[in-house]
Order: C-alpha cells, then sequence, then structure tokens
C-alpha cells in the first residue's frame, strides 16, 4: 500500500471519529427533523406507509413542508437492524458524508491533476494531484460545516454527498454513475433542485467538446437520469408539493417587483461575508457556537489558492477545469439567496468542498515554499491547524449541547419516558403543541416507538401543520392555558406544558430541563 494511501485512510479515520463520537449524544437528542424522518422511517418499514396512510410515498408531507422522501428510505435498513433511535437516523447520513470526503480527495485530484502543470507533476511532496486531494479530504474532514451537517439525520447531507459523488463521476468520465448519483441529489434535498440543473448546464457549456466526442455515451445515461427523476419532477409540481417554497421563497404577494432582483443578490452576497463565514455572533443556526463555518486561516489559503488557480491553471491553458471550481463555488449559495433567511447554512452547503479545494491549492502553494521558511514558522502552522481542531472538539462536544439543548428540544426527550411510565394513572394525558413542546406529537411517536400499525388504526396524522392538534387513544397535543382548562367530572387529567402556560403557584408533578438548567417544561396533574 502506497504512502498516500495510508494518508488517506488516516483521514478517513480522522473524520470517523469527529462524526460517529457520541453520534446518540451530540446533538443533545433528534431534532424537529429528525424525529420526523426516524418515525416515518419506522412506520414504512412496518406498514408500507407513511404518517399519513401514504404508500411508499415519493415526497414526504411531514409537517405540511412536503420534503423528498429519499432520505427516510435510507434510515429505514438502521430502524430495522438497530431499531428506532437517534443513532439510526443520523447514520446513513455519517456514512454518505465519509464517503463524500474520499469523494472529495478524488474530485480535487482530477481537477488539478498532474496534467495541468507537466513541468511541475512531482515535488518532493508527491504528485502534484494527490497532494491537492489528501489536502482537500482533510480540511473537508475537519470542516466545523461538514461536521455539524454530517452527524444530523437531515436529507441535506445526502444531497451534497450525491452531489459530489456526480462530480467525481464526470471528472472520470463514468457518465452512468454520475447520471445516477447527480438524480439521487436533485431527489435528496430541496436545494439541490437549483444546482444539479445549473452544475449539468455549466458542464455542458465548459466541457462541449468532451461531450460531443463522447455523445453515444451519453445517451443511457440521459435515459436512465430522466427516468430516475421524473416521477420525482411530477411530484414536485404538485399544488401541495410547492407550499414549502412558497412560503421560503422571497417573492411575496407584498413585495414590489422591482425589488426583487436586489434583494437576491445582497442574499447571494451575504454568503460570502467574511463575518459570517469565519465566525459567530451566537445566534447564527446551524453553527458550532464560538466558530464560523470556516477556520480563519482556510479562509487565507482559500484566498491564496483562488490566486494561484487564476495565474497557474487558467494560463497552462486548463481554464474549463478550473472555471469547473468556480462554478461549483458559486452555484451553492443560489438557493439560499432566492429563499428567506440568508445567509443559510445548511442551503448553501452545496459549495462546502470547493473552498476545501481552493485552501488546499493555497496551502499547496506554501508548502513549495516551505524551503523560505523557517522551521519556527512551519511548527507555528501545524500548531495553529491542531489548536483549531482542540477548538472544534471542545466547542462542537462539550459546549453546543449545553447550549443549544433547547433548540433540539432536549427537556421534551425527557419528559416523554416520564409520561410513558406514569400514563395508567391517567384517564387523559394533555401535551402543549407550542414553545418548547413544538409539534410534540411526532415527538411522542418517536420517543414512546408507538406502534405504526395502531396509530394507522387510529386515524394517523390528519395535517402535520405548525399550529395543529392531534389526539389518539388517550392523548391530545394542543396549547395548554392551566388558567382555563376544564375541569373534568370523573378521571385525572395529566398536562405536559411549558412553564409559563399555568399560573406561578402551580404544584408540579416534576420539572424537565435543559442541560444548561433551564427548567422550561412541567407536569401537572388535574
Amino acid at each position: 500500500m502506497s504512502k498516500h494511501s495510508l494518508i488517506l485512510i488516516a483521514i478517513l479515520g480522522v473524520a470517523a471519529f469527529f462524526r460517529l463520537w457520541q453520534l446518540g449524544n451530540v446533538p443533545a437528542s433528534p431534532s424537529l427533523d429528525e424525529v420526523s424522518i426516524g418515525y416515518n422511517a419506522y412506520s414504512l418499514q412496518q406498514t408500507g406507509m407513511d404518517e399519513f396512510g401514504t404508500k411508499f410515498p415519493i415526497i414526504l408531507r411531514a409537517y405540511d413542508d412536503w420534503r423528498p422522501a429519499l432520505y427516510v428510505y435510507f434510515v429505514i435498513p438502521f430502524v430495522w437492524m438497530m431499531g428506532l433511535s437517534a443513532v439510526s437516523v443520523r447514520m446513513p447520513s455519517v456514512i454518505v458524508s465519509i464517503l463524500s470526503i474520499w469523494a472529495t480527495y478524488e474530485v480535487a485530484k482530477e481537477l488539478v491533476s498532474s496534467d495541468a502543470l507537466p513541468h511541475k507533476s512531482y515535488t518532493a511532496y508527491g504528485a502534484y494531484g494527490t497532494v491537492v486531494g489528501l489536502v482537500s479530504a482533510f480540511l473537508l474532514a475537519i470542516s466545523p460545516w461538514h461536521i455539524y451537517i454530517s452527524r444530523l439525520g437531515h436529507e441535506a447531507n445526502a444531497g451534497l454527498a450525491f452531489f459530489i459523488f456526480g462530480g467525481m463521476f464526470f471528472l472520470k468520465k463514468r457518465y452512468v454513475a454520475c447520471s445516477i448519483c447527480y438524480a439521487l441529489s436533485f431527489m435528496s434535498y430541496q436545494s439541490e433542485k437549483i444546482v444539479v440543473p445549473l452544475i449539468v448546464a455549466g458542464i455542458v457549456v465548459l466541457f462541449y467538446k468532451q461531450l460531443w466526442k463522447d455523445k453515444m455515451k451519453l445517451i443511457l445515461p440521459a435515459i436512465i437520469a430522466v427516468s430516475l427523476i421524473t416521477p420525482f419532477v411530477i411530484a414536485s409540481l404538485q399544488p401541495d408539493a410547492l407550499i414549502r417554497f412558497t412560503a421560503t421563497g422571497v417573492i411575496r404577494p407584498e413585495t414590489p417587483v422591482s425589488s426583487i432582483p436586489g434583494i437576491v443578490f445582497w442574499q447571494y452576497i451575504s454568503h460570502f461575508n467574511p463575518v459570517w463565514l469565519f465566525s459567530n455572533g451566537g445566534t447564527d443556526a446551524h453553527k458550532v457556537p464560538r466558530l464560523g463555518i470556516l477556520y480563519w486561516w482556510e479562509g487565507l489559503f482559500a484566498l491564496s489558492g483562488i490566486v494561484w488557480l487564476i495565474r497557474r491553471l487558467m494560463k497552462e491553458g486548463h481554464w474549463r477545469k478550473a472555471g469547473f471550481i468556480f462554478l461549483w463555488l458559486l452555484i451553492g449559495a443560489v438557493p439560499a439567496a432566492i429563499t428567506s433567511g440568508a445567509p443559510h447554512v445548511m442551503r448553501s452547503m452545496t459549495s462546502l468542498p470547493m473552498w476545501q479545494v481552493l485552501a488546499a491549492l493555497g496551502i499547496y502553494g506554501a508548502l513549495n515554499g516551505l524551503k523560505k521558511f523557517s522551521k519556527a514558522a512551519i511548527v507555528s502552522v501545524g500548531l495553529l491547524v491542531l489548536w483549531s481542531i482542540s477548538g472544534l472538539f471542545t466547542h462542537y462536544f462539550h459546549t453546543f449541547p449545553n447550549e443549544q439543548s433547547e433548540s433540539f428540544q432536549y427537556a421534551l426527550s425527557k419528559a416523554i419516558p416520564y409520561v410513558r411510565a406514569n400514563e395508567q394513572a391517567y384517564d387523559r394525558i394533555v401535551f402543549s403543541n407550542e414553545k418548547h413542546l413544538y409539534q410534540s406529537y411526532m415527538f411522542f411517536l418517536f420517543y414512546s416507538l408507538y406502534d405504526p400499525v395502531m396509530y394507522q388504526e387510529q386515524g394517523g396524522t390528519v395535517s402535520g401543520g405548525y399550529a395543529e392538534t392531534h389526539s389518539f387513544g388517550k392523548y391530545e397535543f394542543r396549547p395548554v392555558d392551566g388558567k382555563h382548562e376544564p375541569v373534568l367530572q370523573s378521571g385525572k387529567t395529566l398536562y405536559i406544558g411549558n412553564i409559563d402556560d399555568f399560573p406561578e403557584n402551580t404544584d408540579r408533578l416534576t420539572t424537565f430541563t435543559s442541560l444548561s438548567g433551564d427548567e422550561t417544561i412541567i407536569a401537572v396533574e388535574r
């Protein structure tokens, strides 16, 4: 086995550690999306139907946000083997994220392969493309952005992984595999519905000579891709399935048409704001506390890599590969630019591996110039990287779960086992569905392993809307107003509500807290 192969295996080992360590406990509990994905996978595995009674859906209705259902099917085998849990929901995401780091190595190696600089194809550090590929893979392995998303059981990471696989197979001219991966990416996550057509259009423009030469080889891949995505496109264009885009898009009835281009432009530009990229104000969603989505030194190397790319690759006549790098980087922010909440970490994550490739190019340039640096400078750079990794470990595995457990509704995860242990003593159990108990019905189904067959017989879910009430068996999920709840003539009721749902002097059976110690949910008997 070659030295470079051993280094790649070590990098994948580092990646696996950061993605598998304490997977069931960090994040502190399954998120709103994860419990939905998990229970629907459980229901499909048990009954062939989702929570609404739809047989093997292409689009998952979920919380009436009509998301692609593909990731749910990836979760089903893990639920079958491991049972319904946070780990079984997150494991497919972890696996494809580790594989995508290997694919990034291959992509970087192909994009900046030794034929780009034949007179400098080998250095003291190894083959030119191989070195850049290894550094790119290492940077992605320790990326706060990639680690955060990789450890969530969410369709976004699957969409990114298949997108990277698609790029890898295209560069290797394995067109059938490329078409399948781009189709799976398109079917995985809402953002990829935009970036996949854009990257395919860009490939046609940049590599038209290669594609024309291989035109007979493209017929079967085109047929496969169209066959895969056509049912998904038809389902995505149904009125209900367009609700998500309508709710999150920048085009609103109250927004003047003339102002929309300006809004889109500034939202797009916001994804390249250094403050957003390299820092965290403390309230930024989907970021590790105290860290940006890129390390600041990574940004400096990326700038150096951009300069290097423009001066060297394009000069040497390999502008198509350079253009592919820039295209990939720039289209990643497009989906977030045309939706609300920009800048958005998750909707723009398709840009991810190209930041690492550019930084690797910058590092490669520095490696070639190391003979000009003192050993003290080299050691300082190494210590800086180790310091960053140490900070990542501390802030993700310790600071993050303690500070952000409320956003993952941790207290609710403790309230449900309490209810299950005491439910026989009550005739009716009422959960609030607001604030810390938002969509509590789905958390209850998930944590209680509620029998999907029984749930379907009891009517299943009627609507997943944010304000909808639910009831099945002795359970109700609705707003709780402890001051005006009706008094039952007989029987006892257990209420699980937010602290401010009840008067201050209410007698509590017990209190449930976040990991930071904040009291958020209480149990009350009436």
